[in-house]
């Protein structure tokens, strides 16, 4: 495990401009920036000019869709649609990013989805560079001109130019920290899968009272039907039973039956870890965007006086493809749990009493990944959140997880085979959650960003 941190590379006036031979184009989705952008490069000798749509043929392309106004989902999917268009492979793409704004809904996590775009699309040359400073769109627009000689992924800051990379190893805190006071934890998808491992291994370090959402409903447990927690048997024995007037007899019926009631024994023995730990444990079945249930339910778990002080973002959903089957509804599928659901929540809570902040973040925002540019994307946003949550909110001890593979979890059989056949080890479900819990409770520095696992093919 190690933490991602930004190091420095230079000055914005040590990048040279980018070569004059051909024009620049760069699209118009954000027409502020691409004039003073365009303008900028003008004065410097090059030939510029905003369009509407790419020619293909640039020889440099600046793409603006990720500092558009559309919603994260949209705004991302824009992107890999405008990167698409770019037929020439010998061309030059430049994704232009923002990871510092007040509105959550404005930050970006195209890191992800440029470096899932290069492992997928070999010989790209396509690059983020994100946008970190405060300053006015003159200004802004005269940084990019200033980076365009970097050839890497870098962060425009007021400093200067950084770039990631990952620091050295962490090792286990060696005392415990955490006050164990008590208090309400929000966990989203602690139901079920590797976030409720980590859920019960910080209840057992803290008490307190968690209140897990998740979309999943509970279901009773047929009298007749013998316990289980493997789907293919339950799937079976019910089958086996369709004659029953409780189970349904179409085939895709049998097997949503089956999922919920396995589903459900998992949210009844997850709240049952939890208060087995000393703490206590509720469940809620609710959509995270709806933001009027949300304020309901937060109303009644706070209406005895007890603060929420901490928060556990788990929730997430996959919906992998190769870059050029992605669609738009790939993408909202899998922000909305991720991103959407956490902008609800963060808005529905009183952030000056938060103490923890625990977000299940992706190595595939670090490296990339191939069929993940969505997954890579919202993740990348997540990250974003996290360091802008740890700047605004100095009491709040902010962690982003990015997890390689788990055993278990969202990783089936055949996602581990292949991250076998990529050396890829996967992390063990007890060792997740003591790192979480380690990390989260008890760590002493001062890392927001931390990538658990092996690294990965970065591309």
């Amino acid at each position: 495990m190690r933490a991602l941190v930004r190091k420095r590379l230079c000055d914005y006036s040590d990048q040279g401009t980018p070569a004059r031979g051909g024009t620049v184009e760069i699209t118009g989705a954000e027409p502020d920036i691409a004039a003073a952008l365009a303008a900028s490069l003008i004065r410097r000798g090059a030939h510029a000019e905003v369009v509407q749509s790419l020619s293909g043929r640039a020889p440099l392309s600046i793409l603006t869709e990720g500092l558009s106004d559309l919603p994260p989902a949209d705004r991302h999917f824009s992107v890999l649609q405008a990167a698409l268009s770019v037929s020439d492979v010998q061309a030059r793409i430049v994704v232009l990013d923002r990871n510092a704004n007040p509105d959550p809904m404005r930050l970006g996590g195209c890191e992800g989805l440029v470096r899932t775009l290069r492992l997928e699309r070999p010989g790209t040359t396509i690059q983020a560079m994100t946008l970190a400073v405060s300053c006015g769109v003159d200004e802004a627009a005269q940084r990019i001109a200033g980076a365009l000689g970097c050839a890497e992924d870098v962060m425009l800051a007021n400093d200067g130019i950084h770039a990631a990379s990952l620091g050295a190893a962490l090792t286990p805190p060696t005392s415990r920290s955490a006050d164990a006071s008590g208090g309400i934890w929000l966990v989203t998808g602690g139901g079920r899968g590797v976030t409720s491992d980590c859920t019960v291994e910080v209840a057992r370090r803290t008490g307190g009272h968690f209140v897990l959402f998740g979309r999943s409903q509970q279901v009773p447990w047929p009298e007749w039907l013998g316990v289980s927690d493997d789907l293919k048997s339950v799937r079976a024995e019910l089958a086996r039973n369709s004659g029953r007037p409780d189970v349904p007899k179409r085939p895709a019926d049998i097997g949503q039956l089956a999922q919920r009631l396995v589903a459900s024994r998992e949210i009844v023995g997850t709240l049952a870890r939890i208060r087995a730990a000393g703490a206590e444990a509720t469940y809620v079945s609710a959509d995270l965007s709806d933001l009027n249930r949300l304020r309901a339910v937060l109303n009644e778990v706070v209406s005895h006086g007890t603060r929420v002080t901490g928060l556990i973002h788990g929730a997430g959903v996959l919906a992998d493809g190769h870059v050029e089957k992605q669609t738009a509804g790939t993408f909202r599928k899998v922000f909305a749990p991720k991103v959407d659901g956490l902008i609800a929540l963060l808005g529905a809570l009183d952030l000056s009493e938060l103490r923890y902040a625990g977000l299940f973040s992706s190595a595939s925002a670090v490296f990339g990944n191939p069929g993940q540019a969505n997954y890579a994307a919202a993740n990348g946003w997540l990250n974003a959140l996290a360091g802008q949550l740890a700047e605004v909110y100095p009491q709040i001890r902010v962690r982003s997880f990015c997890w390689g593979p788990w055993e278990g979890g969202m990783v089936d059989e055949t996602l581990a085979r292949m991250f076998e056949a990529r050396g890829i080890p996967l992390i063990a479900r007890p060792e997740g959650a003591r790192i979480f819990a380690d990390q989260l409770l008890d760590a002493t520095h001062g890392n927001v960003h931390l990538v658990v696992g092996e690294e990965w093919n970065a591309g």
